[in-house]
């Protein structure tokens, strides 16, 4: 059963986060490093949840997990180590004392999981002291080099003319940004959000679609939604988007609607994502299955004065998941029912997660608490 609930998430686990897992009970030979760090550090805790008779089996997993996370962070300050270095110690400790009543058991084919390899995690604060986070010390020039120029292709019928054009290219403005100091004058803006096709330019919103968007309005102008309709008509409403890349390097999301579904093997790159709000008293964080994304042409009247800067917003139609403000980036958040569909702000999306169906509910992976992907650059 967890091996079909690993090989069932596919499909709700984005392709950024890691490849397709296969079946991890049937199907070991087709794991690597990779989907085994992956499963360890992601899935494990949500398909093992209440799975053992002794509770001590998964806490203990879960300790390493969390001792794991720590250890890859691209940025870690001197407090976090030492805690980490408490935790290793204690985990160590925990595996030793209770090696022979829980893992050995006196049974000889059990003896493989008593590992001495794991006194070697002592050694791991002390190692990022002296050589940095993990992510520094396996960083090399050629490979982010590398990693720079698999972004930049772009043709499939020609990739070594492609690439070649592309760093011709790069050593001209590369020169231009040296030569006449316009570094900051060619800098790429990432300060806003990218909507992405498909893109529908003759969208007839339905009336419930039209009343969340009033709603939304209601709420940050302070109005009636009587007086909000009267100024906002329906056509204002008649475009929409299918994908967005979210602001500084963000992760790419795609809505339901932009999904495929006619193909078996698609996977949803954003069934279920974050949202930090920042309320005036309190941070709220909330998962949501983004449906589409709506603009809204701001009429150019005194009424939207307080929005006079603003020509079009963006919103995403959202689906909120009952997660009741966990944070999926720190302990194991389920949840089973979505509350009504809602309109909210395109500005408030953080970032992607995953999904795993287990049992009747569906446990959300979210990496976005500093363990994500590397961006390459030329800095």
């Amino acid at each position: 059963m967890i091996g079909e609930e690993t090989a069932s998430s596919a499909k709700l686990i984005p392709a950024a986060f890691t490849r397709r897992l296969p079946n991890i009970a049937t199907e070991r030979a087709a794991y690597n490093a990779e989907a085994y760090i992956f499963w360890f550090m992601y899935v494990m805790s949500i398909v093992l949840k209440d799975r053992f008779e002794n509770p001590f089996y998964y806490t203990h997993a879960c300790a390493l997990r969390d001792i794991m996370s720590t250890t890859i962070q691209f940025t870690i300050t001197k407090a976090e180590i030492e805690t980490l270095r408490i935790s290793i110690i204690n985990w160590v400790y925990m595996s030793l004392m209770f090696r022979y009543g829980y893992y050995y058991r006196y049974m000889l084919q059990r003896l493989p999981l008593c590992l001495l390899v794991i006194h070697a995690l002592l050694h791991i604060p002390d190692d990022i002291l002296w050589c940095g986070p993990s992510s520094s010390t396996w960083s090399f020039y050629g490979e982010r080099f590398c990693g720079h120029l698999q972004n930049q292709l772009g043709s499939r019928s020609a990739p070594y003319a492609n690439l070649a054009n592309r760093l011709i290219y790069s050593a001209y403005l590369t020169q231009i940004v040296c030569r006449y100091d316009l570094a900051a004058e060619l800098a790429l803006p990432n300060d806003e959000n990218i909507l992405r096709p498909p893109h529908n330019k003759k969208y007839l919103p339905p009336p419930d679609e039209y009343c969340r968007v009033v709603k939304y309005f209601k709420e940050i102008m302070n109005a009636d939604e009587g007086t909000i309709k009267k100024h906002l008509p329906l056509s204002a409403l008649g475009e929409t988007w299918g994908k967005v890349h979210i602001k500084s390097h963000g992760d790419a999301i795609c809505t339901s609607v932009a999904s495929i579904p006619a193909k078996n093997w698609s996977r949803g790159s954003a069934a279920v994502l974050l949202r930090r709000s920042k309320p005036i008293y309190k941070a709220q964080i909330y998962y949501w299955e983004l449906n589409k994304i709506l603009v809204c042409k701001i009429p150019d009247n005194s009424f939207w004065s307080d929005l006079r800067n603003t020509e079009l917003m963006a919103f995403p139609d959202v689906t909120p998941c009952q997660t009741h403000g966990k944070d999926a980036a720190t302990e194991v958040v389920l949840y089973r029912k979505s509350t009504a569909p809602i309109v909210t702000d395109l500005r408030a999306v953080a970032a992607v997660v995953g999904r795993v169906y287990t049992r009747g509910s569906y446990g959300i992976i979210d990496r976005s608490n500093g363990l994500v992907d590397p961006i390459f650059s030329e800095d």
